[in-house]
C-alpha cells in the first residue's frame, strides 16, 4: 500500500518504513516467500512485468508406471507449453 499510494518509491523503502513502524527491531518483512511477492507486486506495478496469463492444466500424463523401491517413489512434474512442448518449469532431480 505504501508503494501504491506514492508514499515511497520502491519496495525496499516500503519494507524499511514498515519495519521501523511495526517492530522494535526495525526489521520489516523477512520471509523469503513474502519478500518475493513484494518484488512481484513492484514489477507489475511499474509495468516491468505484465500481469501473468492464467494457465489451466490441460492434462496430467504419466509416461510410465512409477518404480517403487525400498527408498520409496520420487515423482516429479514438468510443465510444458505449445506444440513444441517447451519446458516452463520442473522439479525433476537428474
Amino acid at each position: 500500500m505504501l508503494l501504491y499510494s506514492g508514499f515511497v518509491d520502491n519496495i525496499d523503502d516500503a519494507n524499511k518504513f514498515y519495519g521501523l513502524q511495526r517492530f522494535s527491531s526495525g526489521i520489516g518483512v523477512t520471509q523469503p516467500c513474502q519478500i518475493r511477492y513484494l518484488y512481484y507486486f513492484e514489477a507489475i506495478y511499474n509495468n516491468v512485468v505484465k500481469i501473468p496469463v492464467i494457465k489451466r492444466i490441460k492434462a496430467i500424463v504419466f509416461q510410465t508406471v512409477p518404480h517403487i523401491s525400498a527408498e520409496g517413489c520420487r515423482p516429479f512434474y514438468e510443465i510444458s507449453s505449445g506444440v513444441e512442448h517447451t519446458l516452463i518449469d520442473s522439479n525433476r532431480e537428474d
